[in-house]
């Protein structure tokens, strides 16, 4: 099975609201200001006799990026479920703007504990929904621990795994098991919690080596072979504004 993370946006709200026997529905918008962060390198070389033909390296450093995020929520009893979308551009000459559509289940375990499963697909490109860059889809677990009250605050935070693979990098067809890790911390005023500031930190990483035939003479039949070298790791910071209701 492949493996990758991400973190379920919105879970800890509702776990906090879900002890009553009685169905609950929220939804949530906001803004999302934070750094990306993407260090990958490939290598195109002779399978046969080991010569690089084509080798590159996108540039590490951090760049900034904006977006938003929408999404809803249902709870019954200690059950939860939540459907999110999540739009990230980056300030890069690439095409490295992201779309990311969650849905998950979970339960809660006690007052503040949560637990949860759920499906994740990515898509990078230029601009909302496209995928011309590489996409990327799977299940991921996670747990949670949300509804703690510090002093005139509430505070949660999640972490979660997850389980799938990028496809379509750096060449369409190319594919590759992309895991990581992902964090987030959340906090509201009890005064006002309908209004809440979500930090995250994820990180994913994968790798590939592929060997395929090529045709070397131009004459139709296959006389050489090429292997494609692929690592590809990428990191976000985000700060997110969430208005809940």
């Amino acid at each position: 099975m492949k493996l990758k993370i991400a973190v379920a946006a919105g879970l800890l709200a509702v776990a906090n609201t879900a002890m009553a026997e009685e169905m609950y529905f929220s939804a949530r918008v906001g803004p999302t200001l934070g750094m990306y962060q993407q260090d990958a390198t490939f290598v195109i070389a002779d399978a046969d006799t080991g010569d690089v033909i084509v080798e590159g390296q996108s540039d590490d450093s951090w760049e900034t990026a904006y977006g938003a995020q929408v999404g809803a929520s249902a709870a019954y009893g200690n059950f939860f479920g939540d459907i999110g979308i999540e739009f990230l551009a980056v300030d890069s000459d690439a095409d490295l703007d992201r779309t990311d559509v969650l849905v998950s289940l979970g339960y809660l375990i006690g007052q503040h504990w949560s637990a949860f499963v759920g499906y994740r697909k990515g898509m990078q490109g230029d601009g909302f929904f496209d995928d011309d860059t590489f996409n990327e889809s799977g299940f991921f677990l996670g747990a949670g621990i949300g509804g703690v009250e510090v002093g005139d605050f509430v505070v949660g935070s999640s972490l979660a795994y997850n389980f799938s693979e990028a496809k379509d990098f750096p060449f369409e067809g190319e594919e590759f098991d992309y895991e990581g890790i992902s964090f987030k911390l959340s906090g509201s005023l009890k005064s006002m919690p309908q209004h809440s500031l979500q930090f995250r930190y994820q990180r994913f990483t994968g790798d590939s080596s592929d060997v395929q035939p090529v045709d070397v003479d131009g004459d139709g039949v296959p006389d050489g072979n090429l292997r494609l070298d692929v690592d590809l790791t990428e990191s976000y910071m985000q700060l997110t504004y969430l208005y809940s209701f």
